[in-house]
């Protein structure tokens, strides 16, 4: 969403889905929709993407908890803003 340098307007009702799905052993499909009563009339649903996976890719499962969750938002914040 914020990542190209445009800026975007949103409010605190902001909700992103990501979906991650494996449609074959070498193909990845992400579905992303963008949902925010607050600024928009109905979900905007991004144009699925697939990647093409090397056969030497691996995709590991990784859990975080919200103590995880937190500690990488701040320093996320810090790395990119100077902040915390």
């Amino acid at each position: 969403l914020f990542d190209h340098g445009n800026v975007s307007f949103y409010s605190e009702a902001l909700h992103v889905v990501e979906r991650y799905r494996r449609v074959d052993a070498s193909t990845l499909e992400i579905a992303t929709t963008i949902e925010d009563p607050g600024m928009i009339t109905q979900p905007w649903h991004v144009a699925t993407h697939r990647l093409k996976l090397a056969s030497f890719d691996q995709i590991m499962e990784v859990l975080c908890t919200n103590v995880e969750t937190a500690s990488l938002m701040e320093a996320a914040a810090k790395d990119n803003y100077g902040r915390k």
